[in-house]
Protein backbone atom coordinates (compact mmCIF):
# COMPACT_ATOMS: atom_id res chain seq x y z
CA UNK A 1 0.00 0.00 0.00
CA UNK A 2 2.81 2.62 0.44
CA UNK A 3 4.16 1.68 -2.67
CA UNK A 4 1.18 2.64 -4.23
CA UNK A 5 1.02 5.97 -2.44
CA UNK A 6 4.63 6.68 -3.55
CA UNK A 7 4.22 5.80 -7.28
CA UNK A 8 1.35 8.29 -7.71
CA UNK A 9 3.35 10.89 -5.90
CA UNK A 10 6.28 10.23 -7.96
CA UNK A 11 3.73 10.73 -11.26
CA UNK A 12 2.72 13.89 -9.98
CA UNK A 13 6.26 15.32 -10.04
CA UNK A 14 6.92 13.82 -13.60
CA UNK A 15 3.84 15.74 -14.95
CA UNK A 16 4.74 18.92 -13.11
CA UNK A 17 8.49 18.99 -13.96
CA UNK A 18 8.46 19.62 -17.71
CA UNK A 19 5.42 22.60 -17.25
CA UNK A 20 7.83 24.42 -15.16
CA UNK A 21 10.83 24.39 -17.36
CA UNK A 22 8.02 25.24 -20.45
CA UNK A 23 7.29 28.34 -18.18
CA UNK A 24 10.69 29.68 -17.30
CA UNK A 25 11.53 29.56 -20.99
CA UNK A 26 10.85 33.42 -21.90
CA UNK A 27 10.23 34.55 -25.66
CA UNK A 28 13.55 35.13 -27.47
CA UNK A 29 12.54 38.84 -28.21
CA UNK A 30 11.86 39.97 -24.96
CA UNK A 31 14.28 40.16 -21.69
CA UNK A 32 14.31 37.86 -19.23
CA UNK A 33 15.34 40.31 -16.32
CA UNK A 34 12.28 42.20 -17.19
CA UNK A 35 10.29 38.50 -16.57
CA UNK A 36 11.77 38.65 -13.38
CA UNK A 37 11.77 41.92 -11.32
CA UNK A 38 13.39 42.04 -8.26
CA UNK A 39 10.64 41.24 -4.96
CA UNK A 40 10.63 44.38 -2.99
CA UNK A 41 8.80 43.71 0.33
CA UNK A 42 5.51 46.40 0.22
CA UNK A 43 3.93 47.86 3.49
CA UNK A 44 1.34 44.93 3.27
CA UNK A 45 3.69 42.19 2.81
CA UNK A 46 5.37 40.58 5.45
CA UNK A 47 8.09 37.46 5.01
CA UNK A 48 7.14 34.49 6.55
CA UNK A 49 8.23 33.35 9.50
CA UNK A 50 11.02 30.43 10.13
CA UNK A 51 8.92 27.35 10.78
CA UNK A 52 9.58 26.07 14.33
CA UNK A 53 10.40 22.34 15.36
CA UNK A 54 7.90 20.04 16.01
CA UNK A 55 7.04 20.49 19.69
CA UNK A 56 6.14 16.82 20.52
CA UNK A 57 9.59 15.88 18.94
CA UNK A 58 11.27 17.99 21.24
CA UNK A 59 9.29 16.88 23.90
CA UNK A 60 10.14 13.02 23.52
CA UNK A 61 13.44 14.49 23.19
CA UNK A 62 13.85 15.77 26.63
CA UNK A 63 11.84 12.51 27.69
CA UNK A 64 15.04 10.15 26.33
CA UNK A 65 17.15 12.53 27.95
CA UNK A 66 15.25 12.23 30.98
CA UNK A 67 15.29 9.02 30.54
CA UNK A 68 19.20 7.86 30.59
CA UNK A 69 19.50 10.24 33.84
CA UNK A 70 16.43 7.86 35.53
CA UNK A 71 17.70 4.26 34.21
CA UNK A 72 18.19 2.22 36.91
CA UNK A 73 15.27 4.65 39.17
CA UNK A 74 11.78 3.45 39.50
CA UNK A 75 10.93 6.60 38.56
CA UNK A 76 11.93 6.06 35.08
CA UNK A 77 8.66 4.29 34.43
CA UNK A 78 6.59 7.91 34.90
CA UNK A 79 9.09 9.01 32.14
CA UNK A 80 8.18 5.95 29.80
CA UNK A 81 4.64 6.48 30.19
CA UNK A 82 4.90 9.88 29.71
CA UNK A 83 6.77 9.29 26.36
CA UNK A 84 4.27 6.71 25.52
CA UNK A 85 1.74 9.22 25.84
CA UNK A 86 2.99 11.17 23.01
CA UNK A 87 2.21 8.59 20.33
CA UNK A 88 -0.25 9.84 18.25
CA UNK A 89 1.25 13.53 18.14
CA UNK A 90 4.58 12.38 16.57
CA UNK A 91 5.39 12.42 13.18
CA UNK A 92 6.57 8.91 13.46
CA UNK A 93 6.93 6.35 15.70
CA UNK A 94 10.67 4.51 14.80
CA UNK A 95 12.19 7.06 17.77
CA UNK A 96 9.51 6.09 20.22
CA UNK A 97 9.68 2.83 19.47
CA UNK A 98 13.67 2.52 19.81
CA UNK A 99 13.29 4.21 23.06
CA UNK A 100 11.19 1.70 24.12
CA UNK A 101 13.27 -0.91 23.15
CA UNK A 102 16.41 0.80 25.04
CA UNK A 103 15.16 0.22 28.35
CA UNK A 104 12.77 -2.68 27.22
CA UNK A 105 16.46 -4.64 27.07
CA UNK A 106 18.41 -2.61 29.31
CA UNK A 107 20.15 -4.36 32.20
CA UNK A 108 20.45 -1.53 34.02
CA UNK A 109 16.75 -0.86 34.62
CA UNK A 110 14.28 -2.26 37.62
CA UNK A 111 12.56 -5.71 36.78
CA UNK A 112 9.23 -3.98 36.72
CA UNK A 113 9.91 -0.68 34.89
CA UNK A 114 11.59 -3.06 32.47
CA UNK A 115 8.47 -4.99 32.17
CA UNK A 116 6.42 -2.12 31.40
CA UNK A 117 8.92 -0.84 28.39
CA UNK A 118 8.52 -3.92 27.16
CA UNK A 119 4.48 -3.49 27.37
CA UNK A 120 4.65 -0.05 26.00
CA UNK A 121 6.81 -1.21 23.18
CA UNK A 122 4.51 -4.28 22.19
CA UNK A 123 1.29 -1.57 21.81
CA UNK A 124 3.79 0.68 19.56
CA UNK A 125 4.98 -1.96 17.31
CA UNK A 126 1.30 -2.96 17.19
CA UNK A 127 0.50 0.48 16.28
CA UNK A 128 3.02 0.50 13.20
CA UNK A 129 1.55 -2.90 12.28
CA UNK A 130 4.35 -4.86 13.12
CA UNK A 131 2.77 -7.08 14.67
CA UNK A 132 5.53 -10.65 14.75
CA UNK A 133 7.56 -7.58 16.91
CA UNK A 134 4.42 -6.72 19.10
CA UNK A 135 3.77 -10.71 19.63
CA UNK A 136 7.18 -11.50 20.82
CA UNK A 137 6.88 -8.44 23.18
CA UNK A 138 3.71 -9.77 24.69
CA UNK A 139 5.15 -13.80 24.66
CA UNK A 140 8.57 -12.85 26.52
CA UNK A 141 6.72 -11.12 29.38
CA UNK A 142 4.57 -13.98 30.00
CA UNK A 143 0.67 -13.32 29.06
CA UNK A 144 -1.69 -15.87 29.93
CA UNK A 145 -4.14 -15.92 26.95
CA UNK A 146 -6.22 -19.14 26.77
CA UNK A 147 -9.19 -19.21 29.18
CA UNK A 148 -12.62 -20.25 29.43
CA UNK A 149 -15.03 -17.34 30.66
CA UNK A 150 -18.77 -17.05 32.20
CA UNK A 151 -21.54 -14.79 33.16
CA UNK A 152 -22.39 -12.32 33.18
CA UNK A 153 -23.72 -12.42 36.78
CA UNK A 154 -25.85 -9.70 39.20
CA UNK A 155 -23.48 -7.20 40.53
CA UNK A 156 -25.97 -4.23 41.26
CA UNK A 157 -25.34 -2.04 43.71
CA UNK A 158 -21.49 -3.19 43.65
CA UNK A 159 -22.38 -5.97 45.85
CA UNK A 160 -21.89 -9.24 43.84
CA UNK A 161 -18.18 -10.08 44.76
CA UNK A 162 -19.51 -10.19 48.75
CA UNK A 163 -21.89 -13.40 47.53
CA UNK A 164 -20.27 -16.73 46.74
CA UNK A 165 -21.24 -18.11 43.64
CA UNK A 166 -20.90 -21.79 41.88
CA UNK A 167 -17.85 -21.24 40.17
CA UNK A 168 -16.02 -20.13 43.17
CA UNK A 169 -16.38 -23.64 44.73
CA UNK A 170 -16.44 -25.70 41.55
CA UNK A 171 -15.03 -25.83 38.13
CA UNK A 172 -17.85 -27.93 35.90
CA UNK A 173 -17.10 -26.37 32.73
CA UNK A 174 -20.48 -28.09 31.62
CA UNK A 175 -22.24 -26.82 34.16
CA UNK A 176 -25.39 -24.17 33.51
CA UNK A 177 -26.00 -21.07 36.14
CA UNK A 178 -28.38 -18.51 36.65
CA UNK A 179 -26.96 -15.38 35.60
CA UNK A 180 -27.99 -12.02 35.45
CA UNK A 181 -30.71 -12.18 33.02
CA UNK A 182 -30.70 -15.67 31.40
CA UNK A 183 -29.05 -19.11 32.06
CA UNK A 184 -25.26 -18.66 31.32
CA UNK A 185 -22.53 -21.59 30.48
CA UNK A 186 -19.01 -21.54 30.43
CA UNK A 187 -17.14 -20.93 26.87
CA UNK A 188 -13.73 -21.04 25.46
CA UNK A 189 -12.49 -17.28 24.71
CA UNK A 190 -11.72 -16.86 21.11
CA UNK A 191 -8.61 -17.19 19.38
CA UNK A 192 -8.97 -14.01 18.32
CA UNK A 193 -9.92 -11.75 21.48
CA UNK A 194 -7.39 -11.49 23.74
CA UNK A 195 -5.29 -8.37 22.67
CA UNK A 196 -1.95 -7.06 24.28
CA UNK A 197 -2.68 -9.61 27.21
CA UNK A 198 -6.23 -7.95 28.11
CA UNK A 199 -9.14 -9.86 27.69
CA UNK A 200 -12.33 -7.84 26.82
CA UNK A 201 -14.83 -9.69 28.32
CA UNK A 202 -17.97 -6.78 26.79
CA UNK A 203 -16.94 -8.41 23.68
CA UNK A 204 -18.00 -12.03 24.86
CA UNK A 205 -20.65 -11.50 27.61
CA UNK A 206 -23.63 -9.90 27.59
CA UNK A 207 -25.00 -7.09 29.15
CA UNK A 208 -22.75 -5.88 30.91
CA UNK A 209 -23.90 -2.90 32.85
CA UNK A 210 -23.77 -3.84 36.83
CA UNK A 211 -22.35 -7.31 35.89
CA UNK A 212 -19.47 -9.73 37.14
CA UNK A 213 -18.07 -12.42 35.05
CA UNK A 214 -15.63 -15.37 36.14
CA UNK A 215 -12.33 -16.27 34.04
CA UNK A 216 -10.44 -19.10 34.64
CA UNK A 217 -7.65 -21.00 33.35
CA UNK A 218 -4.56 -23.32 33.94
CA UNK A 219 -1.27 -23.05 34.47
CA UNK A 220 1.16 -26.24 34.95
CA UNK A 221 4.44 -25.38 36.17
CA UNK A 222 5.56 -28.77 35.83
CA UNK A 223 7.89 -28.90 39.15
CA UNK A 224 6.68 -28.11 42.15
CA UNK A 225 7.53 -23.43 43.05
CA UNK A 226 6.23 -20.55 43.40
CA UNK A 227 4.90 -18.49 41.08
CA UNK A 228 5.07 -14.77 40.37
CA UNK A 229 1.83 -13.18 39.46
CA UNK A 230 0.77 -10.24 37.78
CA UNK A 231 -2.83 -9.35 37.24
CA UNK A 232 -5.06 -5.87 36.73
CA UNK A 233 -8.59 -5.16 35.94
CA UNK A 234 -10.75 -2.41 35.76
CA UNK A 235 -12.70 -2.78 38.42
CA UNK A 236 -13.16 -5.03 41.62
CA UNK A 237 -11.42 -8.21 41.13
CA UNK A 238 -10.72 -11.11 43.44
CA UNK A 239 -8.08 -14.36 42.35
CA UNK A 240 -8.94 -18.03 43.47
CA UNK A 241 -6.19 -20.29 43.14
CA UNK A 242 -7.35 -24.04 43.86
CA UNK A 243 -10.29 -23.04 44.97
CA UNK A 244 -9.11 -20.50 47.37
CA UNK A 245 -9.18 -16.46 47.55
CA UNK A 246 -5.87 -15.43 47.35
CA UNK A 247 -6.27 -11.67 46.51
CA UNK A 248 -8.91 -8.90 46.17
CA UNK A 249 -9.04 -5.43 44.60
CA UNK A 250 -12.28 -3.16 45.75
CA UNK A 251 -11.66 -0.87 43.83
CA UNK A 252 -13.31 0.01 40.81
CA UNK A 253 -10.74 1.74 38.50
CA UNK A 254 -9.58 1.72 34.67
CA UNK A 255 -7.21 -1.02 34.22
CA UNK A 256 -3.87 -0.60 34.01
CA UNK A 257 -0.01 -2.50 33.55
CA UNK A 258 0.26 -4.64 36.64
CA UNK A 259 -1.63 -3.29 39.20
CA UNK A 260 -1.59 -6.29 41.33
CA UNK A 261 1.72 -8.85 41.93
CA UNK A 262 1.84 -11.72 44.19
CA UNK A 263 4.14 -14.68 45.07
CA UNK A 264 1.97 -18.15 45.17
CA UNK A 265 3.39 -21.34 46.21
Amino acid sequence: MTTTVLRHALAACLCLIPLALHAAQPPRDLDATRLLPERVPGPGLQSPPPQSADPFSEELSRLIEEGKARENAPELALTLLNAFELRHRLPGLAPLAQFLQRHATSRRADPRVQELASWLLARVERSRGRLARADAELKRLGFVDDFWVIGPFDNEGKGGCALPLPPESEIDLAAEYTGKSRKVRWQRLPLEAPALGRIDLDRVLTPEQEVLSYAFTEIDTQIDQAVLISLSASGAFQLFIDGQRVFQDEGYHPSGFEQARLLVN
